[in-house]
Formats: structure tokens, C-alpha cells, sequence
């Protein structure tokens, strides 16, 4: 079982700044605990939110972290209204002042709840680009316009997002900030042969195909 959040002494006084990271159903990635965890220092504190069932990889860095968690039952699209209304709760509870968000159920969740819950510092990743606008749905093109509406800041990618952000959506070039994801190469200069055989396997991928992976 992932840990609630306990309110500390410290916390209730106002010395601590409380930032929840709101995640959407089936979000993995481990990384995403150690992003949180960079220079924390000792005034700030991380909550993370679950929306949904995250995959494993996730539950098992946040335990490993020691840092706390909360998870908001969501089964579809109409979980949305009682999800936002028991997030407002835990972000009251938890005195949090800044909520940061991914993935679009993640999102609206934690935008909305941080509106009616009124946290002023409200930020989402953006992952995506122009996907929605190429391929659809429509209903994704507008979850995207009201959830740039609701945050602060919003965090790109990459240029091409800000691009989208600002060219096609009307975004403010000034609440844009752009992170672009790195990779560090040398992590896969050592990878054991075996490995990679077995990758090809599973993905039957034939010895003399060159891959390219992200």
C-alpha cells in the first residue's frame, strides 16, 4: 500500500512549500520520482497524486523515495467530476501551494481541483504536440485549450511544442517554459549483447535490421 500524507508540525506552520504531482491512469516511469527529488532541499515537501492505477514502476520509486502519495479511484471519463471534488479535498487537507500535472486525466484533475481548492501556482507538462490538431478528436483539441486555461505555467517539451502552444492554441509565449527531455547516451554504450538479443527477440526483429529507439 502506498503511504498517506501526514501533515508535520513544520508543514502546518507555512515553512514548508507543498507540491503535489498529479499522474494520470497507467502513467509509469521512474524517472519522474527522481526529477521531483532533485534539490528538493528542506523546505519543500512532494505529494504525489495518483489518478487511477499508476503501473508498478511508479508505485515502487515513490516507495523507495520515501516520499508520500495519495491515489483517486478513477474508472472512466465520468470519474472525472468526484475525482476533482476528492483531490480538492486532499489538497485542502495537505495545504498544498503548488500542484504539477501530466497526462490529460492527471491533469484536468489536478487543474481543476487546484482551481476550486484555490492554489495560485498551477503548472502541467505538456507531452504532446500537434497530434490532435492532425489526427483528433476534437474533444482532446478542447481538453487541451481548457487545461492551458487553467494552469499558470506550462512546461514544453520541446520547441515544436511551444510552437503548437503558442501558434496554434494562443497561448502566451510568457507562461511557456520549455524543458526539453535529455537523454545521457552513456548509459547505452554498455549494454550486454544478451540484452539486446533478447530485445530482438521479443519484438522479432531480425539481426540484420538496424534499430532506433526512444
Amino acid at each position: 500500500r502506498l503511504p498517506l500524507v501526514r501533515m508535520t508540525d513544520r508543514a502546518a506552520s507555512g515553512c514548508v512549500t507543498t507540491i503535489a504531482v498529479f499522474y494520470s491512469p497507467n502513467l509509469g516511469g521512474s524517472w519522474h520520482v527522481h526529477n521531483t527529488g532533485m534539490d528538493a532541499g528542506p523546505d519543500r515537501r512532494i505529494v504525489h497524486v495518483f489518478i487511477g492505477e499508476p503501473k508498478q514502476d511508479l508505485v515502487d520509486a515513490v516507495l523507495a523515495s520515501g516520499q508520500s502519495a495519495i491515489r483517486i479511484p478513477w474508472n472512466s471519463r465520468r470519474s472525472l467530476p468526484l475525482a476533482v471534488l476528492r483531490s480538492r479535498a486532499a489538497l485542502r487537507r495537505h495545504r498544498v501551494d503548488v500542484i504539477h500535472a501530466h497526462g490529460i486525466e492527471g491533469t484536468l484533475t489536478g487543474l481543476l481541483a487546484a482551481l476550486l481548492a484555490s492554489v495560485q501556482r498551477r503548472i502541467h507538462t505538456r507531452h504532446h504536440g500537434t497530434m490532435h490538431h492532425e489526427v483528433g478528436p476534437r474533444r482532446a483539441i478542447m481538453a487541451d485549450r481548457i487545461v492551458n486555461r487553467l494552469s499558470t505555467r506550462i512546461i514544453a517539451t520541446c520547441s515544436g511544442v511551444r510552437d503548437c502552444l503558442v501558434d496554434q492554441e494562443g497561448v502566451s509565449p510568457s507562461k511557456v517554459r520549455v524543458v526539453e527531455l535529455r537523454l545521457d547516451t552513456t548509459d547505452f554504450r554498455t549494454v550486454s549483447p544478451d540484452r539486446i538479443a533478447a530485445v530482438r527477440s521479443r519484438h522479432e526483429i531480425s539481426p540484420d535490421r538496424t534499430v532506433v529507439g526512444m
